[in-house]
């Protein structure tokens, strides 16, 4: 449920994100539908999930009778007899186990939320180190970027050249001049920004 969650709102937030080009291009109907089918999906989980925590919620009601009954029956199948003393005893250790039977299934579940939890931080602490790609800027010069200056956002394999983002070879932009950075969606515009500040992988040359 959790991981179909995580879905829908990357889903979500990449489209307010980019609500712009999605007026522009009348893409509202489109992404509606990828939306609403993400949505759907989780409902489906969820509901799945709640029928479970139902029956499970009922079952830990019920089971301290459960025990009890058990208790009783093996008693009287082993011994042939049921004296009141320990009928007695029998219902007190019982009621004293209630609240821990009853709290059984909501620990489960808490302890399943925990370990996704503790699943993720293990993947996110796990991450590689980013290396920092700025180097001092030479005077005169705040920007600078090495004619064989390239960016990635994809790992590279083994043995294998990474799939290059964007190559912005020489790009020097002197102090205090002002600079426009103009071209198509997905061009390269804001991947460019993101590179200067060094939140973009270099794959050569650099910054």
């Amino acid at each position: 449920v959790l991981k179909i969650a995580d879905g829908r709102i990357k889903v979500e937030n990449e489209i307010l994100q980019g609500i712009k080009v999605v007026k522009q291009n009348s893409w509202e109907n489109s992404f509606r539908d990828v939306a609403l089918s993400r949505r759907g999906e989780e409902l489906g989980q969820l509901h799945h999930l709640y029928n479970m925590q139902s029956t499970v919620f009922s079952l830990g009601n019920m089971l301290p009778f459960i025990v009890q009954f058990a208790v009783f029956a093996a008693n009287g199948a082993i011994t042939g007899s049921m004296e009141v003393a320990s009928s007695f005893a029998i219902i007190a250790i019982v009621n004293v186990m209630r609240m821990p039977l009853q709290m059984l299934p909501i620990g489960m579940g808490l302890l399943a939320q925990a370990n996704v939890g503790l699943v993720r931080m293990q993947a996110y602490l796990q991450q590689d180190d980013v290396v920092p790609s700025v180097a001092a800027s030479t005077p005169g010069w705040p920007i600078e970027l090495s004619p064989s200056a390239a960016f990635t956002w994809h790992k590279a394999e083994a043995n294998m050249e990474p799939t290059l983002t964007l190559s912005a070879a020489g790009l020097r932009i002197p102090k205090g001049s002002l600079v426009a950075v103009v071209g198509m969606t997905g061009s390269g515009k804001s991947t460019l920004l993101s590179a200067m500040l060094g939140e973009v992988p270099i794959a050569k040359g650099t910054v």
